[in-house]
């Protein structure tokens, strides 16, 4: 896979600059936990170069984009458009930048919510977003979370999620399907894991 690296920091360096800061951030935790896990980090780092392309877009300007490129759009996302900032990036990534590698592409698309069977790519963009230093002061559960991702992804998605979407049922906001149904597939892997030990 030739990355198109340098033309992706040009992309981020045009952000606004706290979205750029952002992503660098978030870069620092994936160059961090990659290693760890034995996940390629020139993968994990073109995802999370890519993942926050589309995030400064216009709710009415993604809900264009993903009509225009024949994006799924189901019901919370027609409600919240941001959470198609994730599928148009991967749009982009695949179709302006070149990117053809399935794992960095499903790691752009789905970072923000997750999805069932996500490769350790698409884990590690997800958490790395999650875990930018500046999100852990805001949300303390989140050093939890760190702690978690650097033993298992798995485990640390879990906790994140349970935190998460505990806080969108309490404040009665939608919840987007695939994220209940990625808690569910990694929670129910881990129980299956504990009854075979």
């Amino acid at each position: 896979m030739i990355a198109p690296f340098k033309e992706l920091y040009n992309s981020v360096n045009k952000l606004p600059k706290e979205l750029g800061a952002h992503i660098e951030r978030s870069l620092l935790v994936g160059q961090q936990l990659a290693p760890i896990h034995q996940v390629c980090l020139d993968k994990v780092a073109l995802g999370i170069l890519a993942h926050d392309l589309a995030r400064s877009t216009t709710d009415s300007d993604l809900l264009n984009y993903a009509r225009k490129y024949h994006l799924p759009i189901n019901r919370v996302e027609l409600c919240h458009p941001m959470l198609l900032h994730g599928p148009v990036a991967a749009f982009w990534l695949e179709n302006q930048y070149g990117v053809s590698d399935a794992e960095v592409i499903e790691s752009v698309y789905w970072h923000t919510v997750g999805k069932r069977s996500m490769s350790d790519i698409a884990k590690l963009v997800f958490l790395s977003d999650k875990l930018d230093a500046q999100k852990i002061v805001r949300r303390p559960f989140l050093s939890k979370v760190m702690d978690l991702a650097i033993i298992n992804l798995d485990h640390a998605i879990v906790e994140y999620l349970n935190n998460v979407l505990a806080s969108l049922f309490k404040g009665g906001y939608l919840v987007h399907p695939e994220s209940l149904f990625f808690r569910n597939e990694l929670l129910a892997n881990m129980k299956s894991e504990y009854r075979e030990t």
